[in-house]
């Protein structure tokens, strides 16, 4: 079970609280959020923990953000998260 989990920030629905909850999230400077913010569709996590993957989706999802996660299997086929 070799799984690397991807999350990506589709869309932003609240800039302040999205601005908030990325700058806790990944450190980011105020400038560095505002030009990310800029260029959704953004990746922001890949990683092979689930959990990690799961309370990142989550709070983004939470946080003033529409996020969604990807699964990839080690032969690079998407798969189901459950």
């Amino acid at each position: 079970k070799d799984i690397t989990y991807t999350i990506t920030i589709r869309d932003v629905t609240n800039m302040l609280q999205a601005s908030m909850t990325a700058r806790v999230l990944f450190n980011w400077s105020t400038a560095e959020t505002k030009k990310n913010m800029a260029n959704v569709p953004l990746d922001v996590l890949t990683t092979k923990r689930k959990s990690e993957a799961m309370d990142v989706l989550q709070k983004l999802n939470n946080g003033g953000f529409v996020a969604d996660i990807f699964a990839i299997n080690a032969l690079g086929e998407i798969v189901a998260v459950k």
